[in-house]
């Protein structure tokens, strides 16, 4: 074969090529109508899935919208007592430094009451002071509350009508005291100095009664009751020899007679 000839043929080759390819897409072949149908049954294949992938996304949104309803109203309402919580900080905080304030100025007036009793002991002891000048007599020691105050027991100086000592005038004042255990009487006792109280207890027959105390405020002894009524002896013949006597009458001494 010759050049000439093989040159043919490639170009009938190349035609047949092209006519082919024309066929194939210029004309429809004759299963045009099933290739058709194939794609209409793939676009109505595909409809469905969309169509469920849009429910499945609705449906998640609308679960979501209800969670966040469902959660919505707790958070809101832990948000309102976080609030009311936060609000109320500055009233707690006013309180707070209301009350400090309130209990340094109870402190305050504690700690000045405190330096009242220790001026008003002072003046006392003081007024005791002079008044050891003004009688004289040996020194002893009595006691008012918790303090050890030094006192002078009375010799035979004439006292003042409205004298009473330290440790009498406290006794007057004692709400725990019993109104027979409180001296009403001053006497002179064997060249001493004796406060008496008349009476005893009541319904008890055996009690000691007639209460006498020293000049210091010392009990000297009981003048009466006891199981025979005449005390526990320490103070013989006591009414026989008291002499220049007074009665209290809450606010001065008078002189009486005591039998």
């Amino acid at each position: 074969m010759s050049r000439r000839d093989e040159e043919l043929e490639r170009r009938e080759q190349l035609e047949r090529e092209r006519d082919e390819k024309r066929e194939r897409y210029l004309w429809r072949p004759e299963n045009d109508d099933e290739d058709d149908d194939r794609r209409s049954k793939e676009k109505m294949g595909k409809i469905p899935c969309a169509l469920i992938t849009l429910a499945i996304i609705g449906l998640s949104g609308y679960l979501a919208y209800y969670f966040l309803q469902g959660i919505k109203d707790p958070l809101l309402q832990e948000w309102e007592k976080a609030k009311q919580a936060f609000d109320k900080i500055p009233v707690i905080t006013n309180n707070l430094q209301t009350q400090s304030q309130d209990q340094l100025k109870q402190g305050q007036d504690l700690l000045d009451q405190v330096n009242n009793t220790k001026d008003q002991l002072n003046k006392i002891k003081t007024d005791i002071s002079d008044l050891k000048n003004n009688l004289g007599g040996s020194n002893s020691s009595v006691t008012v509350g918790s303090t050890s105050i030094a006192v002078t027991a009375e010799s035979k100086t004439t006292l003042p009508e409205d004298y009473v000592p330290v440790w009498l005038y406290a006794m007057m004042n004692d709400k725990m005291k019993n109104d027979y255990e409180v001296p009403d009487f001053r006497c002179d006792y064997l060249s001493e100095n004796i406060y008496l109280s008349l009476g005893g207890p009541k319904d008890c027959d055996d009690c000691f009664t007639d209460y006498v105390y020293k000049a210091d405020g010392s009990l000297k002894c009981y003048a009466g009751g006891g199981l025979i009524g005449d005390g526990d002896n320490k103070c013989p013949g006591l009414f026989a020899n008291l002499n220049n006597c007074f009665v209290w009458n809450g606010q001065r001494w008078e002189q009486t007679i005591v039998k």
